[in-house]
Parts: C-alpha cells; sequence; structure tokens
C-alpha cells in the first residue's frame, strides 16, 4: 500500500522538526541520521515497515548520543 502525497508530506513536516532539533553532537552521526531519515521518506517505505526503521532510526540517536 503506497501513501497518498498528502500523508508523505505531512509526515515529514511532523518528523523533520523533531530530527533537527534532536542532535547527537557528532556531526557525522549527525548527518547520517538526517541522510536516514530521508532515505526512509523518500523510499517508499510500506506503512507497516515504518514504526520499525523509525524505532531503529530512534535508537541509533540516543546510543550516539549517550557516548
Amino acid at each position: 500500500m503506497r501513501l497518498p502525497a498528502a500523508a508523505v508530506v505531512a509526515l515529514l513536516l511532523i518528523t523533520a522538526p523533531a530530527a533537527a532539533q534532536d542532535r547527537t553532537g557528532v556531526r557525522d552521526c549527525d548527518d547520517f541520521i538526517q541522510w536516514f531519515a530521508a532515505c526512509m521518506q523518500a523510499s517508499n517505505v510500506p506503512a507497516q515497515a515504518q514504526p520499525i526503521f523509525q524505532a531503529a532510526l530512534e535508537q541509533m540517536r540516543s546510543g550516539w548520543r549517550s557516548m
């Protein structure tokens, strides 16, 4: 099932500001997290897989921030 364009735009508007504010403090890690988030949004990740990828993104961010 594909998301309608409006749903994708809404997802971008909701997740992008949170991702921008939630930095690890390590430029390369922040760049990778930004790339990973953009890849998730641009690659038509199936709706049922989105929570899994989002959880992985949050786990990476949290782990790198605690180092």
